[in-house]
């Protein structure tokens, strides 16, 4: 049947109305947005606010009403709603003096003034058609809390205290478990996923089930850390750990736990030792769980006793097989090794591999049978990362999806998080490493980590553990200008800043994240304004030149990253600087502006110090070690050199004579990175 054209039409809030405006759909109960048939990537708040707007289409929806709905009642400002509405006119291609969407009321709010169609309902978008044989995918997100619509629940809108209810369920039905921890504006919730999600391919195909949810509270005094990866299930779904740190201690003191709540308790409880713990996985047999802290990969038993380090590890996710094998993530660059659960040598698996554009292997999960692992093939920006499997028999590689990461597999499906926060799941053979369905959509506001590629979720038994968006995204910044102890914001806008470096008139230059792009750009820190230097491929790592006329810069707009320079007033083209088959970045340029210091990443030595002459275009290697040299910078009177080494397991600061390299002292006495002069 033809969608029906509306003028305006009226929208239940209740209802998860799949509606239709221009060469846009918005599915409001998941909250995708599509434009032609491609899914469009938006943050859940952006969502939230189109959502509001949608449903109170033709009528003008007050500032307070769209921070109080789309932020469900955290403190916000008006600016958090107008970057909101703005990201929303720069996807549908709306001008805000000339609206086809979103009108502006002046010191009223906003208006949604296109013309509406209902396509159908969310419950019929949600679920992907099966393939023929293939149980459907029951979406989670647009259920409803017990007595609440499903548009809390889509919200998730969580109590302050535990509230617990299981609910009867068919015969034949797994139970689906949401567990919700709140704290603040930061909510950890944990859902098990539904009847024919986990049903076998030959079961039969049971009736959708009220899932059984409940929620509780971290310890008191304690916070989630969602910066970090903190987020395990056991096998059999029973038990959860997670990642908090405590509230009362200075945010510079790493304070960093373990604590195990078992689905069954009314408490949780810390698991002693396991201080600066992250990216926590369980033993197969749910008896001990591993974990990363201090530079090291740990393993510890619940029943107690004191943890045990296995290996020297930095540490980006690890999954522990069946066949008592840890394969782990580390080094640099970012690998994946294997070891013995017992500890002893880890053996290398894979390298990134430059002519691809990929930095970094992370976040793997042995998959059943032990005879493969899934893990996300990192480059710049979640839009490029990609879910990869290996063959732990004999090396083979394959790409399963491009634009996912942080995949998981659970019961004949592979869940995976997208660059718009949602999560997404598609029927999945381990045996033969390949997808057997289209995905569709699971959870809608599950943010993945922008710079790290991980996602807060974790998946177990019947139960899935995720951490939802809480308005303001993972990694995204403000600048400020510290003078003595008083801060002061800058008048620049919130973005997903990295690498910021001054010049030496005061001007800064950093990499922005944004969507699909990495760019460097330079930012007036007095105005507030912001200047893209870098158009072509993905741009990060800038250095200024000593005279403030040149940045320099990695870039893979050719291939691998090397090294680009380009005046800061955008008055000529970008110069290629060298050309090599490995990732390159610049560290420090020499007072006198002949020489430019870079990093290069080597496949068996990692990363190495080398300095290029820019008159002659002669490189040579400075510092090659088989440890990893990183983030040297010239004193100002260009007699010293500072680095970062991690040659006795943690990154410490070290500073030498320059150029002959005569002596050595060590700065930092308990860790030290970054150095600057």
């Amino acid at each position: 049947m033809t969608p029906r054209e509306h003028a305006s039409i009226s929208l239940h809030p209740a209802a998860d109305t799949v509606v239709g405006f221009g060469p846009f759909r918005f599915d409001r109960g998941n909250g995708l947005l599509w434009r032609s048939g491609e899914e469009l990537p938006l943050p859940p708040r952006a969502l939230a606010v189109l959502s509001v707007l949608v449903e109170r289409a033709g009528r003008v929806v007050g500032k307070s009403e769209l921070l109080q709905t789309a932020w469900n009642g955290a403190y916000v400002t008006e600016t958090s709603l107008s970057e909101a509405v703005s990201l929303l006119r720069q996807t549908l291609g709306d001008d805000s003096q000339r609206p086809v969407y979103i009108q502006t009321v002046h010191r009223r709010g906003y208006r949604f003034i296109a013309p509406l169609r209902v396509e159908e309902t969310a419950s019929r978008a949600a679920v992907s058609p099966p393939r023929e044989g293939l149980p459907r995918l029951a979406a989670v997100a647009p259920l409803p809390l017990d007595g609440a619509t499903p548009e809390a629940a889509t919200s998730l809108a969580l109590p302050a205290a535990a509230e617990v209810a299981v609910l009867p369920q068919p015969r034949r039905q797994r139970t689906l478990r949401l567990v919700a921890l709140s704290a603040g504006v930061v909510a950890l919730v944990a859902a098990a996923v539904a009847g024919g999600f986990l049903a076998g391919r030959e079961r039969p195909r049971p009736v959708p089930a009220t899932p059984t949810r409940f929620a509780f509270p971290p310890p008191a005094g304690w916070k989630l850390a969602g910066f970090w990866p903190g987020l395990a299930v056991s096998p059999d779904g029973r038990r959860i750990v997670f990642v908090a740190f405590d509230a009362k201690v200075p945010v510079d003191k790493d304070t960093k736990t373990l604590f195990v709540r078992e689905l069954d308790s009314l408490t949780s409880r810390q698991l002693p030792g396991t201080k600066g713990a992250y990216a926590p996985f369980f033993s197969p047999d749910g008896r001990s769980v591993a974990y990363f802290a201090d530079r090291q990969l740990w393993r510890v038993a619940l029943s107690g006793g004191l943890p045990v380090a296995l290996v020297p590890a930095l540490g980006e996710g690890a999954s522990w097989g069946d066949d008592d094998t840890i394969v782990f993530a580390s080094g640099r660059p970012t690998s994946l090794y294997r070891i013995a659960a017992s500890g002893g040598k880890p053996r290398r698996l894979t390298t990134p591999e430059p002519g691809r554009g990929e930095v970094a292997h992370s976040w793997p999960q042995i998959l059943p049978g032990g005879g493969g692992v899934v893990f996300t093939a990192w480059s710049t920006t979640l839009h490029d990362a990609r879910v990869e499997w290996l063959s732990l028999s004999n090396g083979e590689r394959r790409t399963l999806v491009t634009g996912g990461a942080a995949a998981r597999y659970a019961d004949g499906r592979l869940l995976w998080a997208r660059p718009n926060g949602t999560v997404v799941a598609a029927p999945f053979d381990p045996r033969t490493a390949r997808l057997l369905g289209e995905p569709a959509p699971l959870l809608a506001d599950v943010v993945p980590h922008p710079f790290y590629a991980f996602a807060q979720l974790a998946v177990g038994g019947d139960t899935l553990v995720y951490l939802p968006g809480t308005g303001t995204p993972i990694g995204q910044r403000r600048l400020a200008h510290l003078d003595g102890d008083v801060e002061q914001p800058l008048p620049t806008p919130s973005r997903f800043y990295r690498n910021l470096v001054t010049s030496p008139g005061g001007k800064l230059a950093a990499t922005l994240l944004d969507r699909d792009r990495s760019d460097v750009w330079i930012i007036d820190p007095r105005e507030g304004a912001l200047q893209r230097l870098t158009f072509d491929g993905f741009n990060i790592e800038p250095v200024w030149s000593p005279d403030g006329q040149w940045v320099a810069y990695s870039s893979n707009r050719l291939g691998p990253f090397n090294v680009f320079r380009r005046r800061t007033d955008g008055s000529a083209p970008a110069e290629r600087v060298m050309t090599s088959a490995h990732h390159q970045h610049p560290t420090s340029w020499s007072p006198d502006g002949r020489e430019l210091m870079f990093g290069d990443v080597g496949p068996e030595t990692g990363f190495d110090l080398w300095v290029l002459d820019l008159a002659s275009g002669r490189t040579r290697p400075l510092l090659r070690t088989p440890a990893n040299e990183i983030y040297a910078a010239w004193s100002p009177d260009g007699r010293w050199l500072a680095w970062c080494t991690d040659e006795n397991d943690r990154w410490e600061t070290v500073v030498t004579s320059y150029p002959d390299l005569a002596g050595r002292w060590q700065l930092s006495s308990d860790g030290g990175f970054d150095p600057f002069w």
